[in-house]
């Protein structure tokens, strides 16, 4: 079974060179791109920051609750 897709007729009869040019990405789409993941990269920052701070704390919390269980068993 074969199923013929309709197209325009301006599609079916473009020169190569008019298809050629118009694949790919202009350099303003690919600046916005560029863009937008700098901002999105930018408010992870703070994110992995505060992410590993608390981390940190908890270690330290670890740490001290250890030495404290073996301070009173001596």
């Amino acid at each position: 079974m074969i199923i013929f897709i309709e197209r325009p007729y301006f599609q079916l009869h473009r020169p190569a060179a008019a298809l050629r040019k118009s694949r790919g990405f202009t350099l303003v789409e690919i600046m916005i791109t560029v863009t937008i993941l700098a901002i999105v990269m930018a408010s992870m920052i703070p994110t992995f920051i505060m992410l590993s701070k608390g981390m940190s704390a908890l270690g330290n919390y670890s740490n001290m609750s250890m030495s404290s269980r073996n301070a009173l068993e001596h």
